[in-house]
């Protein structure tokens, strides 16, 4: 910019006196590029989203790289130079419209500054000058080659810089997808024809979306941060508080130590004095006893002194006296003991070492960990099965921890699982998943939960020890040849039976309730019934075949719908999921997609399937055809995904494939009415198991039709000719 720019920066404090500057004032800061101190010039991005002037990012350009001067991230400038990098329209319009209300002030009419005559009507931002149009100063000033492409506000109405392209100088209303650059009209009809582009308007609308979902990962990282921020500053505040508490500990310890050690100075002082005046007593008394010997030997000697001056007959008269007293006292001197009879010793010892240590201090220095590694996690596993898997805490080296004591808690499904501190850095966890489906498992260190928590494991029934059923059930009436069947959520499951053409529906203990029709082509009657289905609400789904329609009744057993009529002309099998009704129809050779209502969607499986028979979903969709002996597999919106299964009579091949069902961990279960045994298929169509052969005993059949799959691990299998439904189940416990 020319150096009025400069010209605002030094009359900030002018800025100040007027009230329309007040809330700029605040943030006249952040309008200042870290580089030149001056209001940013044609800010530009750099990778790392830090943002400079673009002078000021040219004078850092060394052979075509710019070291961020913030974060110091190396990045590398585009091939057009710095003018290629990112603007940032933001502060380019906050720095234009911090100008514009500068140079208006007060002012409700700027003057122009080029003719000085007229009131302004536009702002020329590049140039920072008001324009009139009396004159047609802002008309040449638009026009003039060098000023054309600046931006022009017009007074009072501040609007973002029009972007205009610099090839055609025509404004940049589109934007081609495909380049992911902004074009003017000419440039989309010529360059980039046949590329993906729209109005600027539209592809913003469209873009704004997309970048919405890509903010969310970031959010929920932000959030990660955020919860790691929080649980630090508890760390921290922990460490202080027991800073405070190990010093007030220490303090009291030591002044009552100090306390007691005054106390025991004391003590030892008036012990060590009573002990030395006995020592002193017992001298003392042996002293005086020899002083007062020697005084009498002394006295003995004087005498002896005395008697030489004395005459000879005073000296003979005494001499006995004399004699006695002498040998008296050498008699008690040799008797009396001179040596110290009492040699005592009072020394103090001090406890060992300079200063004894009357406390010490242990701390335990658990590192948090920085990252977590699962180990030996199953992908699947089977129901009261148990699952061990060890979690390993790592440092910021990418080590395993070296020693135990973080805080981990493991949950499936809100329910603490065992967790034992293996002391080095790992943790075993243990469980016993008690259900089949999906369990999530949710690990959480030190009250965060890990990167890529919540885990999926998918926990199955084993099936492979299935051979014999569980019951036998064949006592409903006048119960003929059932054919299809169906579970409900709660445990329900109803039959159709296709001699009589009625529907058996019996509770969760394998009770009978109730009978659904009877034979006849009414709204309430059945004709060659081969498939039935429960939805969400207990509404039940018959695929009536003989009347040519799919018929809707109520829990309580009345026809609340009928659709399909037109549509369907050689129905079997029906399911029902996420409110959309699914139906193979032989004749069409497809499956008709309906929904709960009755409207029909559309079809699945032209072209792939001959005979479709039955067909059921769990994530995917797949049918029965008996024709092709084998089963396909679609999406939900009827995109072909494979087909498996061998034709064959061996044990694991299928030789007509009929009724089909899946359970909550993708098992496919295949009744194969030729070979007379059941298929049991994992989800990518691997047989796992085959049970059941040709006979009338238990656990054998003749003509296996209609199978259902509980979430309890409950199969329920029509056998057709035998007229009866044989119960298979996980928990081999026998009741027939």
């Amino acid at each position: 910019r020319p150096s009025k720019i400069c010209t605002v920066w030094v009359c900030t404090a002018r800025i100040r006196k007027f009230s329309i500057m007040s809330d700029i004032c605040k943030v006249i800061d952040n309008l200042t590029c870290a580089l030149c101190k001056e209001l940013y010039k044609d800010p530009k991005y750099l990778p790392c989203h830090h943002f400079y002037c673009a002078r000021c990012l040219q004078q850092l350009e060394i052979q075509s790289k710019i070291r961020c001067p913030e974060c110091r991230n190396e990045c590398t400038v585009p091939e057009g130079g710095v003018k290629d990098l990112p603007n940032n329209f933001y502060i380019n319009h906050l720095v234009d419209e911090l100008i514009i209300k500068h140079k208006v002030g007060n002012q409700e009419n700027p003057k122009c500054e080029v003719c000085r005559k007229e009131y302004a009507i536009a702002f020329c931002s590049d140039c920072t000058l008001f324009l009139c149009d009396a004159y047609d100063c802002n008309k040449f000033h638009q026009n003039d080659d060098a000023s054309r492409v600046h931006h022009f506000i017009p007074i009072g109405k501040y609007k973002p810089k029009v972007l205009r392209c610099w090839e055609h100088d025509k404004k940049l209303k589109f934007y081609c997808e495909t380049c992911d650059q902004l074009v003017c009209s000419f440039c989309a009809v010529t360059e980039h024809v046949g590329h993906c582009h729209d109005l600027v308007n539209k592809m913003a609308t469209k873009h704004r979306q997309k970048l919405k979902e890509f903010i969310a990962p970031l959010e929920e990282e932000i959030s990660h941060l955020s919860n790691a921020s929080n649980t630090l500053c508890k760390v921290e505040e922990s460490i202080k508080q027991q800073a405070d508490e190990v010093s007030t500990k220490i303090e009291l310890y030591y002044t009552d130590l100090i306390q007691k050690m005054v106390e025991q100075k004391e003590q030892l002082k008036k012990q060590a004095c009573d002990i030395i005046l006995q020592h002193q007593k017992a001298v003392t008394a042996q002293l005086k006893e020899i002083e007062n010997m020697r005084a009498a030997a002394l006295s003995v000697k004087k005498a002896h002194e005395d008697m030489e001056n004395n005459s000879d007959q005073e000296m003979l008269s005494g001499k006995q006296q004399w004699l006695d007293s002498l040998l008296s006292v050498i008699e008690k001197c040799k008797s009396l003991n001179t040596r110290p009879v009492h040699l005592a010793t009072t020394e103090f010892t001090p406890s060992e070492g300079l200063f004894p240590q009357f406390g010490q201090l242990r701390s335990t220095a658990t590192p948090i960990p920085l990252s977590c590694e699962i180990a030996h996690l199953p992908k699947q596993s089977f129901c009261k099965n148990v699952i061990k898997f060890d979690i390993i805490t790592k440092d910021s080296d990418g080590l395993q921890c070296s020693r135990g004591g973080a805080q981990v808690r493991v949950e499936m499904d809100r329910k603490p699982l065992q967790v034992r501190d293996n002391k080095n850095g790992s943790y075993l966890v243990t469980c016993f998943p008690q259900r089949a489906g999906i369990e999530k498992l949710s690990v959480f260190v030190n009250g965060q939960q890990i990167k890529g928590s919540p885990y999926n494991i998918l926990i199955s029934h084993d099936y492979t020890s299935i051979s014999k059923p569980v019951k036998v059930v064949s006592n409903f009436g006048n119960f003929g040849r059932p054919w299809g069947i169906s579970l409900s959520k709660n445990g329900m499951w109803a039959v159709v039976d296709y001699s009589n053409s009625f529907i058996c529906v019996s509770n969760a203990d394998d009770e009978f309730v109730k009978m659904i029709g009877s034979p006849g082509n009414h709204e309430n009657q059945l004709e060659c019934v081969f498939g039935v289905a429960f939805d969400d609400d207990n509404h039940l789904f018959v695929a009536d075949d003989g009347n040519k329609v799919i018929k809707k009744f109520s829990p309580e057993g009345k026809v609340i719908r009928l659709f399909g009529k037109g549509k369907v002309s050689g129905v079997r099998g029906i399911t029902v999921h996420n409110r959309k009704v699914y139906v193979t129809d032989k004749s069409k050779r497809c499956v008709l997609v309906f929904d709960t209502d009755g409207q029909y969607c559309f079809s699945i499986g032209s072209g792939y399937l001959r005979t479709p028979c039955d067909v059921d979903i769990n994530d995917q969709l797949h049918v029965t055809d008996s024709s092709n002996h084998c089963i396909y597999t679609f999406t939900l919106d009827g995109n072909y995904l494979r087909k498996f299964g061998t034709k064959g009579s061996d044990r694991g091949q299928i030789g007509k494939p009929l009724g089909i069902a899946t359970d909550l961990c993708g098992n496919v279960f295949v009744t194969d009415a030729m070979n007379h045994h059941v298929l049991i298929f994992d989800k990518d169509g691997f047989c796992i198991h085959c049970f059941g052969t040709k006979g009338h005993d238990n656990g054998e059949f003749h003509t296996p039709l209609g199978i259902a799959v509980g979430c309890n691990g409950k199969i329920y299998v029509c056998d057709y000719e035998n007229k009866r439904i044989q119960v298979f189940s996980t928990c081999q416990s026998h009741s027939i």
